[in-house]
């Protein structure tokens, strides 16, 4: 695959991250094939055994937005496999959502801090 080709095939939700790359990498998006050829991995070999996600005895905040590139059922299944955990689906977002939406984002995180710490207070 080419630049080219990945700038025009590249799904919607994932020009905001394209771009970002190209402004702040220290190569400018030089390197953005493997970048891409990476995530592109990632997103198809997502396989986490619920055993590991059951394992995880940290406050957690699993998030995505609602118009997530992962489905929300996947997201439904990480979060239902961690004990304890929260789950916060926001409306209206991509997977891109804490950058497009950094004031709900940053209240929600702080929300969800701030209720660790009053539990960790109040134990």
């Amino acid at each position: 695959m080419t630049l080219e080709v990945l700038l025009t095939t590249a799904p919607p939700q994932v020009q905001p991250w394209i771009e970002m790359h190209r402004r702040i990498s220290p190569d400018r998006g030089a390197d953005l094939i493997r970048s891409f050829a990476k995530m592109q991995r990632m997103s198809l070999d997502y396989e986490i055994p619920a055993s590991a996600l059951a394992s995880i005895s940290a406050p957690t905040l699993v998030m995505a937005g609602d118009q997530d590139l992962i489905p929300v059922t996947h997201t439904v299944e990480i979060w239902s496999a961690i004990a304890r955990a929260q789950l916060c689906i926001a409306p209206g977002a991509s997977h891109f959502w804490l950058q497009e939406m950094p004031d709900l984002a940053n209240r929600i995180v702080l929300d969800f801090l701030v209720g660790q710490t009053m539990s960790a207070l109040e134990a």
